[in-house]
């Protein structure tokens, strides 16, 4: 009698781990790289600040024109990028096209506009996920350094 639960013993432990060890496990999908978070989706600029001599100002409530909000940003995934008016159109359009790479980290975007004679622009990446894209940067204007800070969402 002993023997026999021990055998019916074993064979349920046997089974047991049989069966933990044989359930097909599905892989998880990779998570998508930087580039793929970038690519392939209508970005919307929904804040842009800069500091001037010193001084924080929001761009995005004080600059901006209306006919600029709603113009979307698109990073192609054969590293072309197109800015398109949204619905409201600027007078002359505010139109762009170029390419764009990624540094290997996913920290650096840069950017070279076909409108602006191939020029180069390149930004840190201080956010990027599936709906947000952060960036900043230092521009120039009439020989002033000017850090400004744009965010992006998807639409």
């Amino acid at each position: 009698m002993n023997q026999l639960v021990a055998i019916a013993l074993s064979f349920s432990l046997l089974g047991g781990l049989t069966a933990c060890g044989s359930s097909s496990k599905s892989e998880d999908p990779a998570p998508p790289t930087k580039a793929e978070l970038l690519s392939d989706k209508d970005w919307l600029l929904t804040s842009a600040t800069a500091t001037v001599l010193g001084q924080p100002v929001d761009v995005y409530a004080t600059v901006l024109q209306t006919c600029q909000k709603d113009d979307l940003l698109r990073y192609n995934s054969n590293n072309t990028y197109t800015i398109s008016e949204g619905a409201t159109s600027c007078t002359p359009p505010d139109t762009d096209n170029g390419t764009w790479s990624l540094s290997a980290d996913g920290t650096k975007l840069t950017q070279t506009s076909a409108r602006q004679g191939s020029t180069a622009t390149t930004q840190d990446v201080l956010e990027l996920t599936t709906t947000s894209l952060k960036i900043s940067s230092t521009y120039t204007y009439s020989g002033i350094a000017v850090p400004a800070t744009l965010t992006f969402t998807k639409k």
